[in-house]
């Protein structure tokens, strides 16, 4: 489009206007593509363009054009302005929108979680990023089955509001690496069952409880964990030269080096065999 001339979009009530600059800045878009077509139409100014959307939302859109950073506000509004960055078909905007922060609401509080946080090892993929990922991915996926419709339908924002958020906003600040001080045994397996859910397993391996000695009999270290936080790929059979065979484990995603183990029973759990656990 010429980037001198001003062009007329009315959403809803408003009436905006604005330059071929501006207009081409996230190109191709809807508004490019019709503008476009009326060029060699036989009227001497370019028509106005009417659309039944949001004045609101698109007052945001205007300053994305315009060279401006645009930060959604909240879950709701991240949504709307990536339903109507779809509608209006800026690829620019949908790829910094897809980009940005995963906005959620978890119980009755709402997160903003930037998506660096969740690549840790074992920490990736999650219930975030997979959710976004297939939810965003494409305008076929983020409405699917709305082929032909003439515009896309009212989606809410992601929401968790079965689940605590006073123990995910604790998760976040282990994820972001501040220590977490467990009240009492109940609390702590509250933060372990929370990071299944959410599918956190190196964060899960750092806050289970677990010691590490030393073995004066071997001279060397052994390392104490709980039955059921046990992991079969941490752990490995080992042959010593005195053909004593022992169990080592290394907690997944986050030791280095794989220990002695001792597991610890608890009354009401069965002992498994080493092979046994190590197959199941």
């Amino acid at each position: 489009l010429p980037h001198e001339k001003v062009f007329s979009i009315q959403v809803g009530d408003t009436l905006f206007r604005l330059s071929g600059a501006s207009l081409s800045s996230d190109a191709p878009s809807y508004f490019t593509h019709f503008f476009k077509s009326q060029r060699h139409s036989n009227f001497k100014e370019y028509p106005v363009l009417y659309i039944d959307r949001s004045p609101e939302v698109f007052r945001d859109i205007v300053r994305h054009l315009q060279g401006y950073y645009v930060v959604p506000k909240d879950a709701y509004h991240f949504v709307y302005l990536y339903a109507d960055a779809h509608y209006y078909q800026l690829p620019k905007l949908a790829k910094l929108l897809f980009n940005s922060e995963i906005f959620v609401r978890i119980g009755s509080c709402q997160f903003n979680i930037p998506r660096e946080l969740l690549t840790k090892p074992g920490d990736s993929p999650n219930f975030f990023t997979l959710g976004f990922s297939s939810f965003f991915a494409s305008p076929q996926e983020v409405f699917p089955g709305t082929r032909g419709l003439i515009r896309p339908p009212a989606v809410a924002p992601p929401s968790v509001p079965t689940h605590s958020n006073d123990l995910f906003a604790q998760l976040l600040q282990a994820l972001k690496g501040t220590p977490i001080k467990f009240e009492s045994p109940e609390h702590r397996d509250a933060l372990l069952r929370e990071c299944r859910y959410y599918h956190f397993r190196g964060l899960e391996q750092r806050l289970i409880p677990f010691a590490i000695s030393k073995n004066l009999l071997t001279g060397r270290e052994d390392i104490s964990i709980r039955l059921k936080d046990f992991k079969p790929q941490g752990a490995s059979i080992e042959n010593s030269d005195t053909e004593r065979r022992t169990m080592e484990y290394k907690r997944p995603f986050v030791d280095d080096e794989a220990r002695e183990l001792v597991i610890q029973v608890e009354k009401n759990e069965f002992i498994l065999r080493a092979h046994d656990v190590i197959a199941g």
